[in-house]
């Protein structure tokens, strides 16, 4: 709920299912929750915790979530379905994944048309944790075992949202949107790609190109994602007072203390710029969200199952002793129509 970063509409949402959450939990003390959960496993006197204090760290690497900051969640009831329509009368896309992990495709949808659309299944791997400790006796792993399916459930969804959209930019095709006549073309850009590779780096001249581009469309920058090794190249922007050579780079004394003391700049020309790193990016490249939804994620919260594996399972399956596991389904549906392509922006500069 903290993250500044979510498209508002999703920000909402989300506050809604925390609040459930606090709400089941209401009135009961963590002693009491540690009480049942001890119970729920216990056999006797061996069973109780261990007193001694557990430390447990993690380093793995994980890649960075993002798919709830760029497309609208949008839940569908159980028997829900979604259809697409056109209010203008011409022929537009729409860009979609039709199964986990598969590649985009790309449909044509007919002017006076509607398009049905499903969503397709997915499941997290069974995530394994020891049933209990030869050294303890019983262990708790609820949280640490939530907390990892959880994350597996989101990176699954994360995926194809994420391959979805670097799959939407280049031109725009036809149907991106219906110009009155008296709109001047040179005032609306023909695609969402600016090159600018023959910067090298990310410059003011990068950046006063990008907010143009979200000038004529009427957009305000929301987040730019980018490697974590392209951030630095803000650092070498150069405070008018020192400017000598180029100055390409060249920005008020201002800007630089702050960029000095934050690593970043927030605001340009008039637009207020979110900036996040997202190590699975190689870099050269950076991608921007507006204001407006990069596409749609219909989800159905009724078909959100976990899937519990036995320890007898385990064992005769898994060919595992002394563990169980722990898994999860869902059924969701990532898709762009042609519209919604305005609402990105792909920036290559090295």
């Amino acid at each position: 709920m903290l993250n500044p970063l979510l498209l508002p509409k999703n920000a909402g949402l989300i506050a809604r299912k925390t609040k459930a959450l606090i709400d089941a939990r209401a009135g009961k003390t963590d002693e009491e929750r540690t009480a049942f959960l001890v119970d729920s496993y216990a056999k006797g006197k061996e069973a109780e915790y261990a007193s001694i204090r557990e430390e447990s760290f993690n380093i793995s690497v994980l890649p960075n979530l993002v798919g709830s900051e760029i497309f609208e969640l949008k839940p569908l009831l159980k028997d829900g379905r979604i259809m697409i329509r056109s209010t203008k009368n011409a022929e537009y896309q729409v860009r979609t994944v039709d199964h986990h992990a598969n590649a985009p495709r790309t449909e044509w949808i007919f002017k006076d048309s509607h398009a049905m659309y499903d969503v397709y299944e997915f499941a997290t791997d069974i995530v394994e944790y020891p049933r209990t400790s030869l050294i303890q006796g019983d262990l708790n792993a609820v949280d640490d075992v939530n907390r990892d399916v959880a994350f597996a459930y989101a990176n699954e969804i994360d995926l194809d949202v994420w391959t979805l959209w670097l799959s939407i930019f280049d031109t725009f095709p036809s149907g991106t949107y219906d110009r009155h006549s008296r709109v001047n073309s040179g005032n609306l850009p023909t695609t969402n790609v600016i090159n600018a590779s023959g910067e090298g780096a990310i410059t003011v001249e990068v950046m006063k190109q990008l907010l143009e581009h979200l000038s004529l469309l009427g957009r305000q920058a929301r987040t730019i994602y980018l490697s974590p090794q392209d951030k630095a190249d803000i650092w070498d922007w150069t405070p008018v007072a020192v400017a000598s050579g180029s100055v390409g780079n060249v920005i008020p004394d201002s800007a630089h203390e702050g960029i000095f003391n934050s690593g970043q700049i927030l605001k340009m020309f008039g637009y207020n710029i979110n900036w996040k790193t997202v190590n699975t990016l190689a870099t050269g490249t950076m991608y921007v969200t507006t204001d407006q939804p990069s596409g749609s994620l219909y989800y159905k919260p009724d078909l959100e199952v976990e899937d519990f594996v036995s320890q007898d399972i385990m064992k005769h399956v898994y060919k595992k002793n002394n563990y169980e596991g722990l898994g999860m389904r869902g059924a969701i549906k990532p898709l762009v129509a042609t519209p919604e392509r305005l609402n990105s922006v792909k920036v290559i500069f090295a």
